[in-house]
């Protein structure tokens, strides 16, 4: 093959119902191909993956960004990727144009604003890639979002949630000044020590800090400071689909615009009120970093969350859909 190789007729109807719009395709030449985001798609998401066999799990590009081995985007000669029809009536143009050799050179393009999470453990592993870009929503986004397709069951994966029913291996998201804490669930295969491994920290601007949430151990992670995170987890394990937070901050645990609140203690009990009607979720830690409890706000203006505590100074976070607030109360 030496020119433009167009595909039609794909649908999304058929099959297992959540896998319905996948089809496997071929690369038709005898070299590489970049996958990028200038492949003519009609009712295609943007994402292309790859079975990873070694891992036992699949790798994601969205044209813009990817994760593992398939984060350049190269589809070598002979591989076979999966697109998603999000219509009947799907239809690809594989463009000659986009064919490589090993030793072509890449110019350097611009870093998006990406975060990498690598779960590492049970002798396998697996990436979660949160991006931040122009046009895209917290929803799921055919041109940009990947859905998280599911390895053996042995593996190791972690994922994102979009909209707290659609897992993600691509999660992108429109301003990482004003997001919401992204929920990050887990799968493993066996009982063990894991560990999650952040990179991308150098992409976001110096005033945005970065935290890792473990709710199972009510643990709260500065990933600016130390980006690998361990654990222990099993199959068995419960909280694991929705085990982790990340949080991102424009000034670490401090103020974002929003709401008026005022934080104060009375005794043994921590009153946060709150001028409008929001939701979200009110942690409380002590100065070791240890979550002590939580609250949702649940669109209550005035919460009250009782401690069984001894006296000392502890750190309240607010982690709301519109803002975050972090307020300091001392218990006597």
């Amino acid at each position: 093959n030496s020119s433009d190789i167009t595909i039609t007729g794909l649908t999304l109807t058929g099959g297992v119902t959540d896998y319905s719009g996948y089809h496997l395709i071929g690369n038709p030449y005898p070299c590489s191909l970049l996958w990028d985001n200038t492949w003519a798609k009609t009712n295609l998401d943007a994402t292309a993956c790859i079975w990873d066999h070694t891992n036992g799990h699949y790798w994601y590009h969205n044209g813009i960004t990817g994760n593992g081995p398939f984060a350049n985007g190269i589809i070598p000669a002979e591989q076979a990727f999966y697109i998603k029809a999000n219509a009947d009536g799907g239809s690809i143009t594989i463009p000659q144009a986009k064919r490589l050799h090993s030793t072509q050179t890449f110019y350097k393009k611009e870093e998006p604003v990406t975060l990498s999470l690598k779960l590492s453990g049970d002798d396998g592993y697996d990436e979660s890639v949160i991006m931040f870009t122009q046009g895209s929503t917290v929803g799921f986004d055919h041109p940009f979002d990947c859905q998280k397709l599911w390895g053996n069951d042995a593996a190791t994966e972690i994922f994102s949630w979009i909209d707290g029913t659609v897992p993600a291996s691509i999660n992108v998201l429109p301003d990482e000044t004003n997001c919401p804490a992204i929920p990050i669930g887990i799968k493993v295969g066996n009982t063990g020590s894991y560990s999650i491994d952040v990179t991308g920290m150098g992409t976001f601007h110096d005033d945005i800090a970065i935290f890792l949430e473990d709710k199972l151990t009510g643990a709260m992670q500065n990933l600016r400071t130390n980006p690998g995170y361990t654990f222990n987890s099993s199959p068995q394990t419960p909280s694991d689909p929705n085990r982790f937070l990340v949080h991102f901050s424009p000034t670490g645990i401090g103020v974002m615009s929003g709401p008026s609140i005022r934080i104060f203690a009375i005794e043994k009990n921590v009153y946060v009120n709150i001028s409008e009607k929001t939701q979200g979720t009110i942690s409380i830690y002590n100065l070791l970093g240890e979550k002590i409890a939580e609250k949702d706000i649940a669109g209550n203006t005035k919460n009250i969350i009782p401690l069984d505590v001894t006296e000392g100074i502890y750190i309240v976070n607010i982690f709301a859909n519109e803002f975050r607030k972090t307020g300091k109360v001392i218990i006597r």
